[in-house]
């Protein structure tokens, strides 16, 4: 204790020490009252590019400082001499030549510095000293101050200083002029006389910056280090007097690192550096007076706007603070708004936000530092003539990167930017008074357009609103204007916020769709960007200047946003208008704020209505709350994604929307264990899926999220999900490209997720963005989409086609409609149809919504649209924007500001004229024809350097990239329903001028030009390009003359080592990926320019034509050809004609490839190209096909032809196969087979195949006895051989039965002669590519045996699992040996994807899909395996039919017609327990019906099954198909054939059904197109086994052998199957209760006070103990129970309402559910609550609209009547279907 009390003392004593050290430098001047102080002044800015040489300049003067009482000093430079410096080694260096130093006598002025000690304080100047030259003493004068005082020290427990010592260290604020940050002093003596005091700037920790910034990101500059794309450090060091601190020298230093072009590393340097040393100390013999004007020039901070053009009082949202006043960063939300206490508060307010607003405008300007005179006429001229000649650069788009259109354009939108409005109208009504003008006025108007756009100033701003409202701005243009505002304003002021919104709300904006959805979408995009998000608002736009630009608590969002979204978006939905309505949802999810949800809640909650759609697009558009206010957002999507009686879209949508929001480890964990659990399988997947991908991201910026995955992994799922499902995905990529020391230089961030479909494979919504680290990974381009329902879309579709009615069809027992009457199958109304699609790129954001009625006009509105191109039209369509843009200015030590811009000013110009060759439909043909001229140009600009202030010059070093893209050509298409043809022609646009079509180019420059000038920098006299002709590397050549007649020049100059690669052969070394997202991204800095050019000159030919044909051939007969019978061999077969589109040649090569193949289905593909011309160049390749369900035998022809100027190469590829007949039921019997295959391949190539070389393949292929063997221990095999094969296998386990087909064995050998020189090389060449990307497999050596010259043994030995690849080649010179080649895991799947009856693309679609490609249900004995997999236990009665499947023999969800697709399938057992099969099917063209029957044959002895086709019974064999031919196609309707076991195979419309059959268990493949339209013991097809066990009556049983008599057709001649059919009625089927998520409630209970509802709320009735929870899900039981009582009297009605007080008679709209319906009476009854009971009963009979349990609005009515709402049903569209008689009581007692 005594110790303790000790330390405790001493340390008293030193702090009490050291504090006396500190003050004794406070308040006492280091300056000697009366004394002269005299410095030699000499500074120095600089700059450079990389290691290149540094320009800049100097300043040498003498600086006086006169000391007076008080701390003032007078002050004056004397002798101020500047000079240019050029072309330095290093920016300290000497210069070679000796400066030429001019005199600068506006900066040799009196001034006055107040000082503390040794801190300024304030300044006072000449009032006539210009701003720019009030800097630049402010930074010589920073150089001088070292503050060893205790004022604004920042309290640490590092802080040391001891005077007497005359050492240590401090942190504490000090204002310089670079701003007022934290300071680190470092203080240690160098003699008895002097000290040496080390002053480091942090500018992470400032109270206020001279800095300015629009565009730029949070990890922009100074924030995280090595990521910073600007990254400032200023250093001072002094050397000051010991006995009273004088200055005796001082050098203040700072050194800013750029990123030229926006990533990599930071090449780019700056360095500012001001010398002084005290030369001579004097008395002041001669005092100078400072001048009686002099102005107050506030403390040392830079001024960025002239003092008189300031405020003079302090503001909401300050525009200048006072030096010493800490810094408000936080941005408007999350804030009440301000509630003003009188109208005089209110008006101040209001006054002080116009004042501001003014004082922005007033000085952008000279906040530059462009100095654009606002009345020079003569400027105005230049802008506008700017204009003009960009207008024609456009028109020749050859010369635009000589012109440097883009540069000139970039000028013209910086002029704009300090123009006022009044200038500003006078640029505008120039042109757009011509806008009807010719081409150029034309071009000049856009050009003045865009650039008034990307100005983004107040005044431009209005100028455009002036343009909306004159109506001189229209339709698609407007609305591309507008949507580009939110991304260039570049001040958020209450004003601007206000006015944009208004205008977007305006009556007249709202007239046209369009222009209302994106100025809508803009509006608020633009309050979220500069009100709402902290980051954005801070980061984005200059707050540094002018701090806030709208007070934190401005209440736009309170006072106009919400109560206006509000009421719209609650009108929009009650009239239906649900493309309005999608579009209030987005524009409410821009606004980010949580005030949103006061909008959203009641539609997510129930008490206003709204469709699942509906409710699913709320909640994906809660995305940017999420990310903004992830913890009010997670709670809210959590709880949705927990709620299980939400419908799955919703929950999807969630998770989704969840993942955006940094869910904590303990949901993810939870949400993983979610996943083993019974949920929907689409919530389970995209669960399993997005925690899986975000386990793998490595990018920082998803650190957190990626932790708290792989924390969850280990609790997810072991199941498999089709990519069908709803899934999440993401991938990030960083590579250390630029720079191999150091990482996340280039990178990009993918994120795609998709809600999966009930009726489809395509996904009903999906979204994808792509980030790249150019833009800090904050800009993304964005693509999304979301449908209701893809099946409704399609019978949209179809409606609008005329179908072919082949007469009435037949009435027969198992119809469709009689299957559907005597099962009484009821269908169930579905939502209205509705639709929306997203872009975000180019500066904008598009919105497009649809809705029924506008799916049914698009094609009315095609035809139209072609119809009016037969008189030809003539199209134009430019537009100019900045999709990158953002600058950042500070200033250095020396007074001069630093400036960074970067830039990507872009072009898009597409123009000409087109024409239709005919009316739509007139004939079978259709085409178009015209020209077409377009063009895509880009500069990515980044340039950096200082102002110097004294010339009104800038200094700049940067690198500009320059790409272009430019394709003119006349055009015709031509399309031939009939013959399946395909004809384009393309020709040059002039085919006598030169076309530069491809333009890239990369120039490094240093440059010095004068403030505001015009000339594009590369133009500028004083532009210097930084060359290396000792690295350069040329390429010269000339493409496509030889072969085409079309000459493409490519001439190619670099001195970057990127190039010297490529040119040589070599790829780039990135990734794929990366390399497409940064594809114009060099590394070195090093001059770059490439070409690609049509040459007019060397080109002969003028017009290209290419053609494409489609023909095949179906056989009706086994026999078909003369040559039946006959062994004929492909491989001497030569087409007679080789010519392109040639007729003959492909009705030969079709009948020669199905030739001896029995009922042989033969297709043909023939490409052709011509090049016309004096000379001829013709392309030919024909590829034709022929295969058989029943023969062994397949055969391929290829042939390719080129005729270039008599030159002629042909390439024949022939190929023969021999593939056995395999069993497909019994697989045992699959295992024990060990059939292998044939196949002879034969290329012929050369001038003329008959003599040219030749090669021959023959290869084996064959399953080792080794890998059967595996898969007879494999565990599902031994499975399915343990039940004797008895029963039928799920689709996922058939899958994994494909194994036995698949050959895991190729043997062969090659054989080959008269190959020439050149192919050999050829081939060596790709054989040394793939060895060198297998190096780490691969080996030779010599042959161990001996191979005869022209030939190579192959063998290819696939691994048991094919996961690994053997190789063995052995040629005359060596033997080549592959081992153990790893097989990717999707490329593993498409080779075991092997079915002898199904093509290749079915089987990998089945693998990708889990067997929902081709859904598939199975039957045996005892078990039926469902489309959607889900396997139960049934037990058939003997002679009683089940319908198995059904389609469309129901009026579908959309329509009031039944489709005119019909399919039933009937399954019975006999007396011997053998299956029978029924099958009724009718085409979509409306052909006439036909069935199809399956039986057991018990009289033939040969044929164990016999089918029957409409009544005829067929013979069939392995060799003989029996056919039923459509009516309307030239294919086969029915194809039945019989496989090596005996078993059948039906094929029926070409896979719509598709059935293996034998007695015992047979597999039904149904076609996709089925999906969530079914019924029967195969359940529904959605994808989801959950409800399988759907009944006819739309509700759902759990009883396998209750859902199997639901299916029992009834027949009168079978009492059995109407006993079956009455115990099915006896059991009632359950429908699933819809419950909604609570929102308010939730969060009102943990933030009382955030969410007060301050404008009241239409739905306020219902209580919040009325709302559901995601746990509170009833079962059908209870509800039946509480839903009403019956008796001989009526219903019994019950209020819901919570009982509040004594009971009384409350008045309840009543809901009756029965029979699968529910109906709703539509006037409340007379009820009682729950706890209450009614006495005296009379009968009241109340009108009900009755639909099924399934209709989601009728289910939405009657959640909100069990909440004790009263819905109001429209008997105009709700017509009522009956009455219900209530037993309503008149009293109501406890």
């Amino acid at each position: 204790m005594r110790t303790f009390v000790l330390f405790a003392l001493l340390a008293t004593a030193f702090c009490a020490n050291s504090g006396d050290n500190w003050n004794n430098h406070d308040g006492q001047s280091i300056w000697q009252t009366g004394q002269v102080y005299e410095y030699e002044v000499e500074a120095r800015t600089m700059s450079a590019l990389g290691d290149r040489e540094w320009q800049g300049v100097e300043l040498r003067a003498r600086f006086v400082l006169a000391a007076q009482s008080d701390g003032r000093l007078l002050a004056r430079l004397a002798d101020v001499r500047q000079a240019r410096l050029q072309r330095l080694p290093e920016w300290n260096a000497p210069a070679a030549d000796e400066p030429q130093y001019r005199p600068v006598t506006d900066l040799q002025r009196t001034f006055q510095i107040r000082t503390e000690g040794g801190r300024v304080l304030e300044m006072r100047v000449p009032a006539d000293l210009a701003h720019a030259h009030e800097n630049l003493l402010k930074g010589l004068t920073s150089a001088l101050q070292v503050d060893l005082s205790d004022k604004h020290l920042i309290k640490s427990a590092q802080n040391y200083y001891n005077e007497r010592a005359a050492s240590g260290s401090f942190r504490k604020m000090e204002t310089d002029v670079t701003g007022r940050c934290e300071v680190l002093y470092a203080v240690a003596p160098l003699d008895d006389e002097t000290l040496a005091v080390d002053k480091t700037n942090d500018y992470r920790n400032c109270d206020e910056r001279a800095l300015y910034n629009f565009g730029a990101y949070p990890r922009a500059w100074n924030r995280h280090g090595e990521e910073d794309l600007v990254h400032q450090s200023t250093f001072a060091r002094y050397v000051i007097s010991r006995r009273n601190a004088t200055v005796q020298s001082a050098c203040a230093t700072t050194k800013v690192a750029v990123a030229p072009v926006a990533h990599g590393a930071r090449d780019g340097n700056v360095v500012s550096e001001v010398r002084l040393q005290l030369v001579a100390v004097s008395p002041d013999s001669a005092p100078e007076q400072l001048p009686s004007d002099a102005r107050d020039a506030g403390s040392l901070l830079y001024t960025l706007a002239r003092r008189d053009e300031q405020p003079e009082r302090t503001m909401p949202g300050r525009f200048r603070r006072n030096a010493d006043q800490p810094r408000d960063n936080t941005i408007g939300k999350n804030q009440k708004p301000r509630q003003s206490s009188s109208s005089s508060e209110s008006d101040e307010v209001d006054e002080a936000a116009e004042y501001r607003a003014a004082a922005i405008e007033s000085s952008i300007a000279d906040l530059l530092v462009a100095v654009y005179p606002r009345d020079d006429e003569e400027s105005l001229n230049r802008v506008k003539e700017t204009i003009r000649s960009i207008a024609r650069d456009l028109r020749s788009p050859n010369e635009m990167p000589k012109a440097d259109t883009l540069a000139k354009y970039y000028i013209v939108e910086r002029t704009l930017e300090s123009m006022s409005d009044e200038q500003m109208a006078a640029i505008a009504k120039e042109f757009e008074a011509n806008r009807s003008g010719d081409a150029d006025a034309q071009l000049a108007w856009t050009v003045c357009r865009d650039s008034v756009v990307q100005a983004g100033t107040p005044a431009a701003f209005r100028q455009i609103k002036s343009w909306i409202s004159s109506k001189k701005l229209r339709g698609e243009e407007a609305a591309q204007l507008v949507s580009t505002l939110a991304s260039t304003l570049r001040y958020p002021t209450e004003k601007i916020m206000a006015e944009f919104f208004e205008l977007a709300v305006h009556a007249d904006v709202r007239k046209e769709r369009q222009l209302h959805a994106s100025a809508l979408l803009a509006a608020t995009r633009f309050i979220n960007a500069g009100h709402v998000d902290n980051s954005s608002a801070h980061y984005r736009y200059p707050t540094h200047v002018y701090g806030r630009l709208a007070h934190k608590r401005y209440p736009i969002v309170y006072t106009k946003i919400v109560p206006y979204f509000k009421r719209e978006l609650k009108a929009a939905m009650q009239k239906g208008a649900t493309d309005l309505a999608q579009l209030y949802v987005k524009a409410i999810g821009n606004i980010g704020h949580e005030a949103i949800l006061e909008i959203l809640a009641p539609y997510l909650e129930g008490k206003l209505p709204s469709t699942t759609f509906m409710r699913a697009h709320i909640v994906r558009n809660l995305y940017r709350l999420a990310k903004q206010e992830p913890h009010a957002a997670r709670a809210v999507l959590y709880r949705i994604y927990k709620n299980r009686a939400e419908e799955y879209e919703v929950r999807v949508a969630a998770v989704h929307t969840l993942m955006k929001a940094h869910p904590t480890p303990a949901m993810l964990q939870e949400m993983a264990a979610d996943t083993c659990s019974n949920d929907h399988v689409q919530v389970r997947s995209v669960i399993k899926n997005a925690i899986q991908h975000a386990a793998r991201l490595d990018s920082k910026p998803h650190e957190k999220l990626a932790k708290a995955a792989r924390a969850a992994q280990n609790f997810l799922t072991e199941e498999d999900f089709g990519h069908q499902y709803s899934a999440k995905y993401y991938n990030d990529y960083e590579s250390d490209y630029y720079n191999e020391d150091e990482s996340d230089e280039l990178g990009h961030f993918q994120a795609y997720s998709q809600t999966g479909s009930e009726d489809s494979l395509f996904p009903k919504q999906f979204s994808y963005s792509l980030k790249n680290k150019v833009g800090q990974w904050q800009k993304s381009i964005k693509l999304g989409g979301a449908v209701s329902s893809w099946s409704h879309f399609f019978d949209i579709i179809q409606s609008n086609k005329m179908s072919r009615i082949l007469g009435q069809p037949k009435s027969l027992k198992w119809s469709a409609e009689n299957i559907a009457k005597a099962l009484n199958i009821q269908g169930w109304e579905g939502e209205p149809f509705n639709a929306n699609f997203l872009m975000q790129a180019f500066q904008q954001q598009r919105f497009f919504a649809f809705n029924e009625e506008f799916i049914k006009s698009i094609e009315q509105n095609l035809v139209n649209k072609y119809n009016e191109l037969t008189n030809g039209v003539n199209y134009k369509y430019t537009k100019m924007y900045n999709s990158e843009q953002f600058e950042i200015m500070f200033p250095l030590s020396m007074g001069m500001p630093f400036v960074f811009r970067y830039r990507v000013p872009t072009v898009v110009s597409v123009h000409g004229s087109v024409k239709s060759n005919g009316k739509w439909m007139a004939s079978q043909k259709f085409g178009l024809s015209g020209n077409f001229e377009a063009v895509i140009a880009r500069n990515y600009d980044g340039e950096y350097g200082f102002f110097n202030t004294i010339d009104n010059k800038i200094f700049t070093n940067g690198i500009s990239t320059k790409c272009q893209i430019y394709f003119p050509a006349k055009y015709k298409f031509e399309i031939n329903t009939k013959t399946g043809k395909f004809e384009m022609e393309l020709a040059p646009l002039k085919p006598d001028t030169d076309a530069n079509i491809m333009h890239y180019s990369y120039w490094p420059y240093a440059a010095y030009q004068k403030l505001g000038s015009q000339t594009p920098v590369s133009q500028e006299p004083e532009t210097y390009v930084y060359r290396n002709e000792n690295s350069m590397n040329k390429y010269e050549k000339v493409y496509g003359k030889s072969y085409t007649g079309m000459a493409f020049h490519i001439g190619a100059y670099s001195e970057s080592t990127d190039f010297h690669n490529t040119l040589n052969g070599k790829p780039f070394d990135r990734k794929i990926s990366s390399y497409l997202c940064h594809i114009f991204a060099q590394k070195q800095i090093a001059v770059t320019d490439i070409n690609l050019k049509y040459s007019a000159r060397d080109s002969s030919s003028k017009k290209f034509v290419a053609t494409y044909a489609y023909d095949n051939n179906n056989r009706q007969q086994a026999e078909g050809n003369a040559n039946q019978g006959e062994e004929e061999n492909l491989k001497d077969y030569v087409p007679t004609e080789s010519t392109p589109d040639n007729k003959n040649r492909q009705n030969e090569m079709l009948q020669r490839v199905a030739s001896d193949i029995k009922y042989a289905k033969a297709v043909i593909h023939d490409i052709g190209f011509q090049f016309h011309g004096p000379e001829k160049y013709e392309y030919t390749m024909t590829y034709t096909h022929a295969s058989s369900p029943v023969d062994k035998k397949s055969q391929m022809i290829f042939f390719c032809n080129m005729n270039a100027a008599n030159k002629q190469y042909q390439f024949l590829a022939t190929a023969q196969s021999q593939n056995p007949n395999r069993p497909m039921i019994d697989f045992q019997k699959v295992l024990n087979d060990k059939a292998n295959a044939d196949m002879l391949f034969h290329m012929r190539f050369g001038p003329k195949v008959q003599s040219g070389g030749h090669v021959e393949i023959r290869a084996k292929f064959e399953s080792t006895d080794e890998y059967r063997q595996a898969l007879s221990q494999d565990k599902q095999f031994r499975e399915y051989f343990e039940r004797e094969g008895k029963n039928a296998l799920d689709s996922e386990t058939l899958i994994h039965m494909y194994k036995p087909f698949n050959y895991n064995l190729i043997t062969g050998e090659v054989s080959y002669k008269n190959i020439e020189h050149q192919t050999r090389f050829y081939t060596h060449q790709a054989y040394n590519i793939i060895r060198h990307h297998i190096y780490h497999y691969y080996e030779e050596k010599y042959p161990s045996e001996k191979v005869k010259d022209g030939q190579i043994n192959f063998r290819f030995h696939l691994s048991n699992d094919f996961d690994r690849l053997n190789i063995s080649m052995d040629t005359q010179n060596y033997d080549a040996r592959v081992m153990n080649l790893p097989i990717d895991r999707i490329v593993r799947q498409a080779i075991q994807a092997s079915q002898p009856s199904l093509s290749k693309s079915t089987i990998v679609g089945d693998v990708m899909t889990g067997g929902q490609y081709n859904p598939m249900c199975a039957l045996d004995r005892q078990y039926v395996n469902t489309y959607d997999n889900y396997r139960y236990e049934y037990e058939p009665e003997k002679n009683v039919w089940y319908m198995l499947t059904q389609y469309g023999a129901i009026p579908n969800q959309h329509e009031h017609s039944t489709p005119a697709e019909q399919a039933v399938v009937l399954v019975r057992d006999n007396e011997k327990k053998q299956k029978e099969l029924q099958i009724y099917y009718r085409s979509p063209q409306g052909e006439q019906p036909v069935t199809v029957e399956l039986l057991p044959n018990e009289d033939d002895e040969n044929a164990a099954y016999q089918i029957i086709l409409n009544g005829q019974q067929q013979e069939i064999s392995q060799n003989k198909v029996a056919q039923l031919w459509s009516e309307v196609e030239d294919a086969p309707l029915v194809q039945a054939y019989a496989l090596p076991e005996g078993a059948i195979v039906v094929n029926i419309a070409n896979g719509q059904l598709r059935v293996v059959y034998n007695d015992k268990a047979f597999y039904l493949y149904t076609s996709g197109d089925y999906r969530n339209a079914t019924s029967g013991l195969c359940g529904t097809m959605s994808g989801d086994r959950n409800d399988d066990f759907l009944v006819p009556d739309g509700g759902y049983v759990e009883d396998p052998r209750v859902f199997a008599a639901y299916y029992v057709v009834p027949d009168t001649q079978n009492p059995k199957s109407i006993e079956l059919q009455q115990y099915a009625q006896t059991v009632a089927s359950t429908h699933p209760q819809h419950m909604f998520t609570a929102i308010y409630p939730y969060h009102e209970a943990l933030y009382p006070n955030r969410y007060s509802r301050r404008h009241g709320d239409d739905s306020s009735s219902s209580s919040s103990s009325s709302y559901s929870t995601s746990h509170s899900v009833e079962t059908e039981d209870e509800n039946e129970h509480e839903n009403y009582q019956q008796n001989d009297d009526g219903v019994a009605p019950r209020s819901y309402a919570p009982q509040r007080g004594p009971c009384k008679l409350e008045h309840q709209v009543q809901y009756v559910e029965k029979n699968g319906q529910i109906c709703i009476t539509y006037q409340p009854v007379a009820a009682c609550s729950q706890r209450c009971r009614g006495e005296k009963h009379q009968a009241y009979p109340a009108k009900v609209s009755c639909k099924s349990a399934k209709d989601q609005k009728y289910r939405m009515y009657k959640d909100q009547i069990k909440r004790g709402q009263n819905p109001q049903l429209d008997e105009a569209h709700n017509q009522p279907t009956g009455e219900t008689i209530f037993k309503a009581p008149t009293v109501c007692k406890a």
